[in-house]
């Protein structure tokens, strides 16, 4: 199998381009953003401390809002905003059905340890796997749903208490890279353009809140100006302002947030239909492991050698799917392992309702100018 030559992302990844040394268009994406990372550090951190005083003066009962899954990027960044910086902090979290007991004890621990202030929001549980069913089913995806779940969450609870700020651990610097053709987020545009071709009868309006176009045109103006120019409520991803080193990261949480890993794994411990996310991902792409597009991450943050990547991804192709987590989110479903097969034999198919509106189609374009 060919892979890149600096990472571990096979050629067979939808969009990967290797250029006359063999590294990939994703490593070099990266390079191109992040080269000047290490002399730009102390710039970040300002930006980051000119934001939260900038949050101060405005709010009222709290400075920010810490989506928090339970998972340990979420979890650090409640670290850095109650104990490093003291910022009045309301902590958000989506019960998307799927949640562990690890991931509830890790919230409850991080709250207790930081005096934070949480709201739970908890859809009814049959609707929630009737909604999952139903796009899995048309679109071959249920991620989508959680993540509209989380937006209209994050969106109504920073509105209804004026939090200027909200602080999410999630950034293109520690992410994994995801190509439409395995992945589509939460866009209001994609949840209504499945809807209108396969409408579905029960109430859920809640998961069509957006922002309103007030704030729409706030947060174009802030990324548009890259930061210089703040109004309303903005959201950023803390990770473009600070090392992200996990080494470090897992000992911190653990020790000042009583933070804990799944017995089987430290990643996504927040969410139990994590190992069928990518049990999809490797249908679409069958040289994906459930890690492989991760270690990639890791390898351009330099916080893992390339040889020993390569490793652990022969010893999760040994290791195999974990059944366990198959059936169990199949019986949340309430359907067969050949139900699921079924809906993944046209795995593309979701691809024709990823259009963007006018507005965000027009934005896109100005944001690729700049």
């Amino acid at each position: 199998m060919q892979r890149c030559s600096k990472c571990v992302t096979p050629t067979s990844y939808p969009k990967t381009h290797l250029n006359h040394e063999g590294i990939c268009n994703y490593c070099l994406d990266y390079e191109n953003i992040y080269s000047n990372w290490e002399n730009s550090k102390k710039d970040n951190i300002e930006k980051f401390i000119h934001l939260i005083n900038w949050a101060k003066k405005r709010s009222k009962t709290y400075d920010a809002l810490v989506p928090l899954s339970g998972g340990k990027d979420s979890i650090y960044v409640l670290y850095l905003a109650r104990k490093k910086y003291n910022l009045k902090v309301l902590c958000y979290n989506f019960d998307n059905g799927f949640q562990s007991d690890i991931a509830r004890e890790n919230i409850k621990s991080a709250v207790d340890s930081t005096g934070a202030d949480l709201i739970v929001v908890k859809p009814d549980e049959k609707l929630l796997m009737q909604l999952y069913k139903h796009f899995l089913k048309h679109v071959g995806m249920f991620c989508p749903v959680c993540m509209r779940g989380i937006y209209y969450g994050q969106f109504s609870i920073a509105k209804q208490h004026k939090i200027p700020l909200v602080l999410k651990g999630t950034s293109m610097r520690t992410e994994e890279n995801l190509v439409p053709e395995i992945f589509q987020d939460g866009s209001l545009s994609f949840f209504k353009n499945v809807l209108k071709k396969f409408p579905f009868t029960s109430d859920i309006r809640p998961f069509l809140i957006d922002r309103d176009l007030k704030a729409k045109i706030f947060r174009a103006i802030y990324l548009l100006s890259k930061g210089k120019y703040i109004f309303g409520s903005i959201d950023i991803q803390v990770p473009e302002y600070f090392d992200w080193i996990y080494e470090d990261i897992y000992k911190i949480i653990s020790n000042e947030m009583g933070w804990k890993a799944l017995p089987d794994r430290d990643e996504h411990v927040d969410c139990l239909a994590d190992p069928t996310v990518h049990y999809l991902r490797a249908i679409r792409c069958k040289a994906l492991t459930p890690n492989t597009l991760r270690y990639s991450a890791e390898i351009r943050s330099c916080q893992m050698d390339r040889q020993k990547a390569i490793n652990l991804i022969e010893e999760e192709k040994q290791a195999g799917i974990k059944t366990k987590y198959i059936d169990y989110f199949i019986d949340k479903l309430c359907i067969s392992r050949q139900d699921l097969m079924s809906y993944m034999s046209n795995n593309l198919r979701h691809m024709k309702f990823q259009r963007d509106g006018l507005i965000m189609s027009g934005f896109n374009m100005i944001r690729k100018l700049i």
